[in-house]
């Protein structure tokens, strides 16, 4: 589309400043090839600018539009290289998560629900919100694997033991066993005085049917002197439910109650 002269003539400034785009450049320099009268213009308002400043002004004119010229390009190339720095962070980072998923190991595309549903549980610990966390422990696990064993074909030791200790578990339904469980998960976290202060990833791996996912977690009680103790949770997560698989504490002492003891005890 051409311009009309008088369109041509309100960029004529811009133009002879080379401040105006591309675009704008090219329709100018089209108009003034076939319009003389907007030549004869751009002539007039060239003129008084070199012949009546002084020698010195005109010098520091042109160093100034040379100077515009290339914090211009500068300019476009920051905004290129920025583009760039955008589109190659988001690559890289699914580049990552792909390695990891073809590894089984490491933070990656089908295990982000996992890591989250572990954070999430750690962060309803550290708001002592413990009825909604104990709803994320996979109790009905365990309470399947006792009935199991105790209706099982197994050896006549093992059963007895399984009678000694489990042997009430006979007596319950599932969603009996599973209630009982979480309100004694609630009631020994309320009364046993440990505060998990904070719970970072650090690590995960696959397994034949699930993601593992590994976290390192501070807790303080309040009857222990001197550092807080640090461990470190495996925890199996299916269907968001939380299975620990195993775990180590730093310091051991276990005359005092730890989170540990939520997974590695039989609540009666």
């Amino acid at each position: 589309m051409k311009l009309s002269c008088g369109i041509i003539r309100d960029l004529l400034p811009l133009y002879e400043d080379e401040v105006c785009c591309e675009e704008s450049r090219e329709q100018v320099e089209e108009h003034l090839a076939e319009c003389a009268e907007c030549r004869a213009l751009l002539e007039t308002f060239k003129i008084p600018e070199i012949s009546l400043l002084p020698e010195e002004e005109i010098l520091l004119a042109e160093e100034e539009k040379r100077i515009r010229r290339i914090f211009r390009r500068l300019k476009r190339r920051w905004r290129l290289s920025l583009a760039v720095l955008l589109l190659i962070i988001p690559l890289v980072y699914a580049g990552v998560l792909l390695y990891h998923e073809y590894r089984g190991e490491g933070l990656c595309f089908t295990n982000l629900d996992e890591v989250m549903t572990g954070s999430r549980f750690f962060k309803l610990l550290q708001e002592e919100n413990y009825e909604q966390a104990a709803a994320m422990i996979d109790f009905e696990s365990g309470y399947q694997s006792m009935r199991e064993t105790l209706e099982g074909d197994v050896e006549e030791e093992v059963r007895a033991w399984y009678n000694k200790y489990f042997g009430d578990v006979l007596s319950m339904s599932e969603e009996e066993y599973v209630q009982k469980q979480q309100d004694a998960f609630v009631k020994f976290m309320e009364e046993s005085h440990v505060l998990i202060l904070r719970a970072r990833y650090r690590y995960a791996y696959r397994t034949s049917s699930e993601w593992v996912v590994e976290y390192t977690v501070t807790e303080r009680v309040a009857d222990m002197e001197g550092s807080d103790r640090i461990f470190r949770v495996s925890m199996g997560i299916h269907d968001g439910k939380l299975l620990i698989g195993a775990a180590s504490s730093e310091p051991r002492d276990s005359e005092l109650p730890s989170f540990l003891d939520i997974f590695f005890r039989k609540f009666e």
